[in-house]
């Protein structure tokens, strides 16, 4: 995982907002690569593994035309699949209605607003890691990994393109 700042928060941006898909390939690697060095388990490896990405608001969805972590994931999971690894990615969580964007958000909000508001769409079954662009509090990948957990998944993991540091004295 890299900070994110400088050519990589410029990457994941146009990514995401601007509809530069030609980076997603590249981010997909730095995501896999993250995931081999630091989160696969040794059983996953044997196993398989299920990415599982963060899922952005619907309001995001719907202004960037559509899932951009979701694509992320499926891409990741391509290059662990090139690097002889068993894995695969599933949209299966879900964003309650009326939960407000992240993005949005300082860092006392970010740990309360996604607290409940994730649900998984049906019974996930495996070796499972949680998968977001970008972590600043861990709010969201926290929430994903306790849905996850409700609905019966074996979450070992999470992993992230890039990590940013958010201004603690916003509320």
């Amino acid at each position: 995982m890299t900070a994110y700042r400088g050519p990589v928060r410029s990457m994941i941006v146009e990514y995401k907002d601007r509809g530069r898909s030609g980076l997603a390939a590249p981010l997909a690697r730095a995501l896999a690569s993250v995931i081999t060095e630091g989160v696969l388990p040794e059983a996953a490896v044997r196993g398989g593994v299920l990415l599982i990405p963060v899922p952005s608001a619907r309001r995001s969805v719907r202004r960037r035309g559509g899932d951009t972590m979701l694509g992320l994931a499926r891409l990741a999971a391509a290059e662990l699949r090139s690097q002889g690894i068993d894995a695969a990615a599933l949209g299966v969580l879900r964003r309650m209605p009326g939960t407000p964007d992240q993005g949005d958000l300082g860092g006392a909000q970010r740990r309360t607003n996604l607290n409940g508001a994730l649900r998984a769409t049906g019974a996930v079954s495996g070796t499972v890691i949680v998968v977001d662009d970008v972590t600043t509090t861990g709010a969201s990948v926290a929430a994903a990994w306790s849905a996850l957990t409700s609905a019966g998944a074996h979450v070992v993991g999470a992993a992230t393109v890039a990590a940013a540091r958010l201004d603690t004295d916003k509320p």
